[in-house]
């Protein structure tokens, strides 16, 4: 056999083994092609569901940080807080909360009455004192007395009032208000026209102001005096003035 005969025999046996079928190997790459898209696909969906899940979590806290970051000042605004605690004038002294500053009357108008000193002159114990005020008249019978005191002056209340020795108020009186109600009775309890820095001064007032008025001075419990020991009558009228009504 010839050398050519023999060269086309053995050929093609031998591309056989090395050259493959090509649909066979396009399937192959086709297949391979899908799979790979379909695990980019599911990657893409867990990345995305786990992306969601974090903004779920994360987003509401932003939000509520953001809602309850305190503003900032304005440039220049001092940086204060409140304090909780209210301003005092030094000159007066306020009503303690509590039972302490309560007027609680004894005598024959016994109990509450129904108003507190809304100012005291400095250095007065704002608890009211039975009894009436060293060096004052004594009471009559059945009169509820109290006082206020520093120790030397004193300011004391009576229920039913004092009367004036004379009352030195002319028909044009100047009035003062207290606990609502006007007033022209006050002044001195006795006038001293020799030496005026001596008197004692009072101011008379009726509280509940619609309580009806009763003939006998001595049972009409709605009748108040507040008098003054040594403070004098400018003094006492801001007391007067400074009432006000609460238990």
């Amino acid at each position: 056999m010839s050398l050519d005969d023999r060269l086309r025999r053995g050929l093609p046996g031998l591309a056989s083994g090395v050259d493959p079928d090509p649909d066979e190997a396009l399937g192959r790459v086709t297949a391979a092609g899908r799979r790979r898209r379909a695990i980019r696909r599911v990657a893409a969906g867990v990345i995305v569901a786990v992306v969601l899940a974090a903004g779920g979590l994360v987003v509401p806290r932003l939000i509520q940080a953001a809602g309850t970051e305190r503003p900032s000042r304005f440039a220049g605004e001092p940086a204060t807080e409140p304090t909780g605690q209210p301003s005092v004038d030094p000159e007066r002294t306020p009503p303690v909360p509590g039972d302490r500053s309560r007027i609680v009357m004894p005598g024959r108008c016994a109990g509450e009455v129904g108003f507190r000193p809304g100012y005291l002159p400095a250095g007065f114990d704002p608890e009211p004192v039975p009894g009436r005020a060293p060096g004052a008249p004594p009471g009559e019978d059945g009169q509820g007395v109290v006082h206020w005191t520093d120790g030397q002056r004193s300011i004391e209340l009576r229920r039913p009032g004092m009367l004036f020795v004379e009352l030195a108020q002319g028909e044009d009186a100047p009035t003062i208000t207290v606990l609502g109600e006007d007033t022209s009775s006050f002044g001195p309890v006795a006038p001293n026209y020799e030496n005026p820095e001596d008197e004692d001064h009072m101011v008379q007032f009726r509280y509940p102001p619609d309580a009806p008025p009763i003939n006998d001075h001595t049972k009409d419990c709605a009748f108040f005096s507040l008098n003054e020991y040594g403070l004098g009558l400018e003094e006492l009228i801001q007391v007067a003035e400074g009432l006000r009504p609460g238990r």
